[in-house]
């Protein structure tokens, strides 16, 4: 049986330069000096240590936190050397980013069902929790999750609330 890695990495606002709401929020415009090589240069160094970290194996499933939208997510996994990876989207989706991004190849998934995000309200309106089923031989549920930085003050109250509301996700598919 072939092994085949699940990554999940924070990739610390990783934002597309094109001055998105999202991105004037977080600082990551010309002005504060995040312009489009800056982006280069960092999807490049994600990019590399994805593959350095899988030894170069493309993962059955990549989690990408902290990312804007879809075309982030596919500059990463082309840089990784990964651009067959499908993403997880959700159709009508309302959110201003993504924050959380799944991708799964294709070659173990033939794709995916029941995909749903929540926004946990906290500073923006991103995907907080994703869930969905992936699909093929074995149905795989995915849930990730972005929780609240430490540094933040009110961070643990909002880490509570998060583990509290993926509990109840989780014991609403088990039962």
């Amino acid at each position: 049986m072939t092994h085949r890695p699940v990554v999940v990495y924070n990739v610390q606002r990783l934002l597309r330069p094109t001055g998105s709401t999202l991105a004037r929020a977080l600082d990551a415009t010309t002005q504060d000096g995040w312009d489009a090589a800056a982006y280069k240069r960092k999807v490049r160094a994600v990019g590399a240590m994805l593959s350095d970290a899988t030894q170069g194996t493309r993962p059955a499933i990549l989690v990408l936190i902290e990312v804007e939208d879809a075309s982030v997510v596919r500059d990463v996994c082309a840089a990784a050397g990964w651009p067959q990876l499908v993403d997880l989207d959700i159709a009508n989706e309302q959110v201003e980013g993504y924050d959380i991004g799944v991708v799964y190849d294709p070659a173990l998934f033939t794709g995916h069902s029941d995909a749903q995000s929540f926004t946990l309200e906290n500073r923006f309106a991103t995907r907080d929790v994703l869930l969905a089923t992936l699909e093929g031989t074995h149905p795989l549920k995915v849930m990730a999750s972005h929780w609240a930085s430490r540094t933040l003050v009110e961070g643990e109250v909002l880490r509570i609330a998060a583990a509290f509301f993926c509990t109840n996700l989780l014991e609403r598919l088990v039962n």
